[in-house]
């Protein structure tokens, strides 16, 4: 079997960085013909996603014959292992700890290469929230909140970065990821700037949700949009992974599902796996870069293809 697993000894990232692990072990599964479970301790989200179906905790077993791989950060460890071993997660449980996309280095091993990496892969996301990870009813009451009644809404999702947030105030807007909004002065402009050539794709009777890591997002866009076209969830923005300020992590729940599964048309940061996982779930291929340029969804299942 394979085990993607989460537990307080490994930093894994925020709710994107999980799910390209979940579908990168469910993938390996599948190939593979294992069965598939998620262990799932350094948090409990079962408030919100129900995932019973693949639960761990519900399936021990006890055996010696146990492996653990670790491909944190380095897609070119996975490469390396799968290319130079024969007999790949062959043990009774293969547990992986991983937040990137791993599998697709098995569709180049003369075993599986006859297999079609996109079909499964894209398969697997599609079922991300009717199957692997369905929403609870909490979960979904929170979100009918925002979206009952709602049809044609579209979907904007902005990373500004970890220091915008009021967790994050020493963190700083480094890296090649979020150059467009290091400075505080320009980052209102900037913003702006997205919502004007994010708006000539809106109607004028569509619904706009945005979601984002800044929180000065809802007032600009009040100066494009009328408040009642706007849906915000006025929670606090938090990361997944760091110390949450409150015990009510729903928002990082209620704004993903949104993007991925409410919405006819998706803006994002495609930098941001946040934002990437609820477009490669989503049920249309209406996605765009904060540029507003197309993006092919083949484009957003590997965050960085040249490591």
């Amino acid at each position: 079997m394979i085990i993607i697993a989460f537990d307080r000894h490994h930093l894994l990232g925020g709710l994107g960085d999980r799910i390209v692990g979940i579908i990168s072990a469910k993938v390996i599964a599948n190939v593979t013909e294992q069965k598939f479970f998620i262990l799932w301790t350094k948090e409990n989200i079962k408030k919100y996603l129900d995932y019973e179906k693949y639960d761990y905790e519900l399936n021990k077993i006890n055996t010696n014959s146990i492996r653990v791989y670790e491909f944190m950060n380095n897609r070119n460890i996975a490469k390396n292992f799968m290319e130079n071993n024969k007999n790949l997660f062959e043990y009774e449980i293969n547990k992986i700890y991983t937040n990137n996309e791993i599998s697709e280095f098995l569709f180049s091993m003369p075993k599986y290469i006859h297999k079609n990496f996109y079909d499964i892969i894209f398969s697997e996301y599609k079922s991300l929230y009717n199957d692997i990870l369905k929403p609870t009813k909490h979960l979904l009451k929170l979100v009918n909140k925002y979206t009952e009644n709602k049809d044609n809404i579209v979907g904007i999702q902005i990373r500004a970065g970890d220091w915008t947030m009021k967790t994050n105030k020493n963190d700083y807007a480094g890296g090649h990821s979020y150059k467009r909004f290091k400075n505080k002065t320009d980052r209102d402009s900037i913003i702006l700037n997205i919502f004007k050539k994010a708006k000539e794709y809106i109607n004028d009777d569509d619904f706009i949700f945005i979601t984002s890591d800044c929180d000065k997002v809802y007032e600009l866009a009040k100066t494009l949009w009328k408040e009642e076209n706007i849906i915000y969830n006025h929670d606090i923005p938090q990361h997944f992974d760091r110390k949450s300020i409150d015990n009510d992590i729903s928002k990082i729940f209620i704004d993903n599902y949104i993007l991925s599964q409410k919405t006819r048309l998706l803006v994002i940061s495609e930098y941001s796996n946040f934002g990437r996982i609820a477009a490669l779930s989503s049920n249309h291929d209406n996605i765009y870069d904060l540029d507003l340029k197309k993006i092919d969804k083949k484009d957003l299942i590997v965050k960085h293809p040249n490591l």
